[in-house]
C-alpha cells in the first residue's frame, strides 16, 4: 500500500521515462519517515498490480531500491504471514492464561504423578535455559508461572519448589553475567520482562524458601515429591553460595552438591516420561509475543528422563569441581579443568571463573608454582621490582 500522491498521468510519464533504467522509481513521498503529518488526510490505494508489473520487468538478481529502502532495509525485513518469521501470525491460536484456565489446565488439585511430572519437566527446561534458550520459552512456558503467586499458593508443594527454582535461576544468571565467559549460543541474558522475585509464590529469600520446603516435606506422604523438594532446596543453597564464593564456605557447598548427587539417583528411579497431563500444561506460544519479530530458536523438550538426569549428574559434578579449585595446583587450571562442550555447562564454567577470580587466589598459586621452580617466596623481598610486573601480567590472564 502507499499514499495516493501524484495524478495517474504524471505517474505514467515518470514510468515511461524510466523504461530505459529497467525499474520503477518510487514516489518522492513514498513512506516518508520524516513526514510529521503522516496518517492525516491520506488516501490508501491498492498497488498490487503495480508491484506485479514492476516484478515482470525485473531480471533475476535485481533488487528494488529507493532513498529510504536500501539493502540494509531489505535484509532486515521480515516476511509477514509466515509463521517462522512473523511472531504475530495467527496470534489468536496462541495459548494464553485465560484460555488455559477455561480449558481446565490450571487446577488447585494435582495428582501425585502429575505433580512429580511438572517438577521433572521444570528441571529439564532449566537445563535448556542454561543451554542458550530464552527463559520465556523454557521455564516460563509453564502455565502456572504466568501468575505464580495466585495460581500456586493453593498448591504449596509445587509453589515452594518453584520458589527454589526461581532463586536458583536468579543466582545462576548473576554468576553467568559476573563471569562474562558466555558466547551468544551459550546463554540468553535477556529476561523479556521476567522478574524472578515478583514471580515468587511465598518468598524470594533463600532462607525462608528452605524453611517452607522443610515444612512441606514434613507434610508429604509421597516420597518422590519430597525427594525433589529436598534436591531443589540443596541445589538452590549451593548456587547461592557459589554465586559469591568464599574459601570458608566452599567445603560446605561441596557437601550440598554431594547430597544433590545422591538425591539425583533416587529421583531417576521414580522418573517417567512426561504424560499428556504434564505436557499440556506447557506451551511455547504462551510468551511468543514477548520474543523479537524474527525466527525464534526452536526448543525441543527432552522427554527421556535418563537423558535429562544424566545431564543433571554432569552439571552437579562440574559444580563440585569448582569447589576444589582452591586446593588445585596452577598446572590444573592452565590445562583447563572445565571446558566448553556440546552439553550445557555455561553455568559451571562461569562459577569456575568466579571462584578463580577470588582475591589473592591466582597470586598464591603463582607463588607456589615459582617455589617449585627454585624461586622461594623470600626472594620476592629482593627481586620485587622485577617480579611484580610479571606476576601482575600472569594474574590478568585469569581475571
Amino acid at each position: 500500500k502507499k499514499k495516493k500522491g501524484k495524478p495517474q498521468d504524471a505517474q505514467d510519464d515518470e514510468a515511461g521515462e524510466a523504461q530505459g533504467l529497467n525499474y520503477w522509481p518510487a514516489p518522492d513521498n513514498f513512506m516518508s519517515m520524516n513526514d510529521g503529518n503522516a496518517g492525516e488526510d491520506e488516501e490508501w490505494v491498492d498497488i498490487t498490480s503495480l508491484c506485479e508489473l514492476a516484478v515482470s520487468g525485473m531480471n533475476l538478481g535485481e533488487m528494488i531500491e529507493s532513498s529510504n529502502f536500501r539493502l540494509l532495509d531489505a535484509m532486515s525485513a521480515i516476511e509477514i504471514m509466515d509463521p517462522k518469521m512473523d511472531t504475530g501470525y495467527k496470534s489468536h491460536e496462541d495459548m494464553t492464561l485465560a484460555k488455559a484456565e477455561a480449558l481446565g489446565l490450571v487446577s488447585e488439585h494435582l495428582e501425585a504423578q502429575v505433580l512429580v511430572g511438572l517438577m521433572d519437566h521444570l528441571m529439564m527446561y532449566y537445563l535448556l535455559w542454561l543451554d542458550g534458550h530464552t527463559i520465556v520459552q523454557t521455564c516460563f512456558s509453564c502455565v502456572y508461572l504466568q501468575d505464580a503467586p495466585r495460581l500456586l499458593k493453593p498448591i504449596p508443594t509445587l509453589g515452594s519448589f518453584v520458589d527454589a527454582l526461581l532463586v536458583a535461576c536468579q543466582h545462576a544468571k548473576n554468576a553467568v553475567n559476573s563471569a562474562g565467559v558466555w558466547d551468544d549460543e551459550d546463554f540468553m541474558p535477556t529476561m523479556f520482562n521476567v522478574d524472578f522475585q515478583a514471580s515468587s509464590v511465598f518468598s524470594s529469600d533463600p532462607s525462608k524458601v528452605n524453611e517452607k520446603i522443610k515444612a512441606e516435606r514434613e507434610k508429604l506422604q509421597d516420597e518422590s515429591a519430597a525427594c525433589r523438594l529436598e534436591f531443589m532446596s540443596k541445589y538452590m543453597s549451593a548456587l547461592v553460595a557459589l554465586a559469591k564464593p568464599k574459601s570458608s564456605t566452599l567445603p560446605s557447598t561441596k557437601g550440598l552438591l554431594a547430597k544433590c548427587a545422591q538425591l539425583l539417583k533416587k529421583i531417576e528411579e521414580t522418573a517417567q516420561p512426561p504424560g499428556e497431563e504434564v505436557k499440556k500444561r506447557f506451551a511455547a506460544s504462551l510468551n511468543r509475543k514477548l520474543l523479537v519479530p524474527g525466527p525464534p530458536r526452536q526448543v525441543e523438550p527432552i522427554e527421556d528422563p535418563k537423558v535429562v538426569f544424566s545431564m543433571w549428574e554432569k552439571h552437579i559434578n562440574e559444580l563440585s569441581l569448582c569447589c576444589s579449585f582452591l586446593m588445585r595446583p596452577l598446572g590444573d587450571l592452565l590445562q583447563g579443568v572445565l571446558k566448553s562442550e556440546d552439553k550445557p555447562n555455561v553455568l559451571s564454567r562461569s562459577v569456575a571463573q568466579v571462584v578463580v577470580s577470588e582475591s589473592g587466589l591466582v597470586r598464591r598459586l603463582l607463588q607456589e608454582s615459582l617455589e617449585e621452580h627454585l624461586f622461594p617466596a623470600e626472594a620476592m623481598q629482593h627481586c620485587k621490582k622485577q617480579t611484580e610486573p610479571f606476576l601482575q601480567r600472569c594474574e590478568s590472564m585469569f581475571l
